[in-house]
């Protein structure tokens, strides 16, 4: 009886962890991703006409919130998906998690990295805008879904109901402006602003009706959901990966030009 008793507290308490544990992380996620549009964004209007390339700190500042937010949050995926692997019984399933390790450990690696690298490269005109506006607004989104809108477990998009349609805008948002806007900055401040408030509204929907449904089934159209914001999410990282090595080979070559004289 002792035993039965010590069991059922022990599943409580276990249930009350994760379920604490949630709630923190729910709140991290949210408020961490509000925070990551908007201050790069207050930065860029209240010091646009300064010279950033003058101050390596103010390029840091714009950098410093979305980017850690990012890496943080594809650390909270590694670790998650890292308990999901221990408890796989599957080699195929076990390799794909352990694919899926790779890539978030990867893009955490490189969102930590491009803070550095963008913080010590030289700043062109388009560049201030690009990095507090544009960059934001689309590394931002899709992090944030793979944490709030999707089961490592099943490999699927888990929302339904009015949400599947916030979760969709949020996802096409940087898609518009990574590629039919780039360049065209009259429109950056637009796109920042509309993520903040997609993100915002999907927040408050959660804190006001906080019992939403979530889906446990595996169908086909919600697997292939998660695979195409996985997709999407390696290929915004195709482009700070190639330029963090060119920034590295780079800096090689002055140190060794640097040694030779």
């Amino acid at each position: 009886m002792k035993n039965i008793d010590t069991s059922e507290s022990q599943e409580i308490n276990e249930q009350q962890h994760n379920e604490n544990q949630s709630h923190w992380r729910t709140i991290f996620n949210d408020s961490g991703a509000l925070a990551s549009i908007a201050f790069p964004f207050l930065i860029h209007f209240i010091f646009r006409k300064h010279d950033f390339n003058a101050s390596p700190l103010f390029k840091f500042t714009i950098l410093l919130l979305p980017r850690s937010y990012s890496a943080l949050q594809y650390l909270l995926l590694f670790y998650t998906n890292s308990k999901s692997s221990r408890r796989s019984k599957h080699a195929l399933n076990a390799f794909l998690r352990g694919l899926l390790n790779i890539l978030f450990i990867a893009f955490s690696a490189i969102s930590l990295f491009s803070i550095i690298m963008y913080t010590l490269d030289e700043w062109v005109s388009r560049d201030p805008p690009g990095y507090s506006l544009l960059s934001p607004s689309i590394i931002v989104p899709f992090v944030y879904l793979l944490s709030s809108s999707c089961n490592l477990t099943t490999a699927s998009f888990t929302d339904t109901g009015a949400t599947i349609i916030i979760d969709v805008l949020i996802l096409l948002l940087p898609i518009v402006g990574g590629t039919l806007l780039r360049g065209k900055f009259f429109y950056y401040p637009y796109i920042a602003v509309l993520s903040f408030i997609l993100i915002l509204s999907r927040s408050l929907k959660d804190i006001y009706f906080p019992h939403r449904d979530t889906s446990v089934h595996t169908v086909p159209w919600r697997v292939a959901t998660f695979i195409l914001i996985l997709i999407l999410t390696v290929l915004i990282y195709v482009y700070p990966a190639g330029a963090s090595l060119d920034f590295i080979e780079r800096q090689c070559k002055r140190l060794l030009s640097t040694q030779e004289e």
